[in-house]
């Protein structure tokens, strides 16, 4: 179904052409190229396109068939600008005044792919300073290779700098079956291959180190360790992340520190880090202060034990062996002169934290003076934040705005009864896991999305008079409650750099992102309430409605 939405997506588009190019060379329609911009992804399953002429963008929408999902790149941009800043260890001031993440110091943000699936805003991060990265699936890992390695990457100018340095890429996913390690040997060796089909003095300047993640001591020998492939060059070293269980239970070890020491001991250098993901605590907290300090509280002392487990387990270590023989634990003070500048992939890592409390772990003193007591890297890992969701909107605590860069376009396909109508936006479209409402419409703060099926979207519109004013066939735009598997479900989305619709007041601070803010602050003083009670007065009308049909046909 998708392959063929991605077809025609492309082909009802009048204005906008979908390229498998990465830079087109000729103007379209009488624009400037640079105006389109299409992005290829792995045997051109997902492109992106971008319209770059504001007074034409509501009839391109128009000519798009629907439903269609949409990216504001420059919301991408500021979310990212506004973590990277958040998760900086030293930053530096331009001739304009503006700081910025130093180049030279690696942040304490290793974002996770698996929300944005999109090599151009991959590029976006890199230029950003980002270089840690983790990902969840080995498609994920060979296309972010593919990018990094691409030729038209390094482009002559004053931003082919940014490209340099080490990529550090944490396929996070633990692969427990035969195919999933000979899928990443192919990958290693994939890898090894395009590094030495492009020696050009630019790739001299770079390298990728790819880690996985182990849970059980089981999975020891199926780690890929020294020559992946026949050919003695395609040597590819793989680090190891040992995965923690501190309480959240979907994956890890629960004895932490005697499986640390066991990975010390069996990869040495090749030792990498160790993960632990407080997942168990990324409840709803905005609007109420005391959840929010029960939830610091909490991640306080998974950081307190952590940075405890991970003391003991150094000790432990380094008392069975003798000093020239302990590999594993490598910290600043071990580097050599040239590197101890900054912490780099050599450096014992620390990796905790999503979207809900990756701020909780950057404040946290634990995580702080006691990693540093030990020379070890402190690493977050969130990654919807750089798309932003209505959910994170509710986790997320601090003093700073992201905004809603992805939104989706659904057209009224239906008035059914009196104060409904229907959208083409269902279960194949929009995430529905995390329950009603699945997603909210902008600009209509009082509109009630109900419980999806798989092509069909239902919403209340409590407002008699604005339901009769709604025609079949308008266009609205909705922001999803979890946009990560959301964006797994589209095949092709269009890029924008402006919204693609208006606000009724624009001069809505944009960082609020306009009545949707206001949504967001009617939910947090009980509009699930109001959800609950408008499925018990639907349900009441549907039911008097099937009773007054039974009672026109008995005879």
């Amino acid at each position: 179904m998708y392959a063929r939405h991605a077809a025609t997506f492309a082909r009802h588009a009048k204005n906008v052409r979908v390229s498998s190019l990465t830079e087109p060379t000729e103007p379209i329609d009488g624009r400037d190229a640079n105006d389109i911009r299409a992005v290829e992804w792995d045997n051109n399953r997902i492109r992106e396109l971008a319209d770059g002429k504001s007074e034409k963008r509501k009839r391109y929408h128009q000519d798009l068939l629907t439903p269609a999902a949409f990216v504001n790149f420059k919301r991408v941009q500021k979310n990212i600008e506004t973590v990277a800043r958040l998760c900086s260890t030293t930053e530096t001031r331009n001739s304009r005044g503006h700081t910025y993440p130093s180049p030279d110091v690696p942040q304490r943000w290793r974002p996770h792919l698996k929300t944005t699936k999109s090599p151009a805003i991959w590029r976006m991060l890199i230029i950003n300073h980002v270089k840690a990265f983790k990902v969840a699936t080995t498609r994920e890992l060979e296309a972010l290779v593919e990018v990094i390695y691409r030729k038209k990457l390094f482009r002559n100018g004053p931003r082919r700098f940014m490209y340099e340095g080490v990529y550090d890429i944490l396929l996070a996913y633990p692969l427990a079956h035969e195919a999933s390690w000979l899928k990443l040997r192919e990958i290693l060796v994939k890898t090894a291959k395009l590094r030495s089909a492009h020696e050009t003095e630019e790739l001299e300047k770079i390298q990728i180190k790819i880690s996985v993640l182990v849970e059980h001591e089981s999975m020891f020998p199926l780690v890929p360790r020294g020559q992946v492939s026949s050919q003695a060059e395609l040597d590819f070293d793989v680090g190891v992340f040992a995965d923690l269980n501190f309480g959240f239970d979907r994956t890890g070890s629960t004895d932490a520190e005697t499986f640390i020491v066991k990975c010390a001991e069996y990869f040495g250098e090749s030792f990498r880090g160790v993960s632990m993901y407080e997942g168990n605590h990324s409840h709803e907290v905005i609007g109420d202060e005391l959840a929010l300090e029960v939830r610091r509280e909490r991640c306080e002392k998974d950081y307190e034990l952590l940075v405890k487990t991970l003391k003991n387990a150094v000790a432990t270590y380094k008392s069975t062996r003798n000093v020239d023989e302990q590999f594993a634990f490598r910290d600043k003070n071990a580097l050599p002169k040239e590197c101890t500048r900054f912490p780099d992939f050599r450096v014992f890592e620390v990796l905790t934290s999503g979207t809900p409390t990756f701020m909780h772990a950057l404040e946290s003193a634990q995580l702080g003076s006691g990693l540093e007591s030990l020379g070890f890297f402190h690493r977050v890992s969130p990654g919807t934040v750089v798309l932003h969701d209505a959910r994170s909107a509710r986790q997320i605590s601090g003093d700073f705005k992201l905004q809603h860069a992805f939104f989706l376009l659904s057209t009224i396909i239906s008035k059914p009864s009196q104060g409904i109508i229907t959208c083409d936006l269902g279960s194949k479209s929009l995430a529905c896991e995390n329950g009603d409402p699945a997603a909210f419409v902008v600009n209509h703060p009082t509109w009630v999305p109900l419980h999806p099926s798989e092509e069909h979207l239902p919403i209340f519109i409590p407002n008699l008079k604005e339901w009769e004013n709604i025609k079949r066939g308008d266009r609205i735009w909705l922001i999803p409650e979890h946009v990560c598997p959301t964006v797994n479900l589209h095949e092709v989305f269009a890029a924008t750099y402006e919204d693609p619709f208006t606000f009724p007041n624009e001069e809505n601070d944009y960082d609020n992102f306009g009545t949707i803010q206001n949504y967001l602050e009617a939910e947090r003083s009980g509009i699930r309430d109001a959800y609950e009670a408008t499925y018990v007065r639907l349900h009441r009308v549907s039911a008097h409605a099937h009773d007054a049909t039974a009672q026109r046909d008995d005879p």
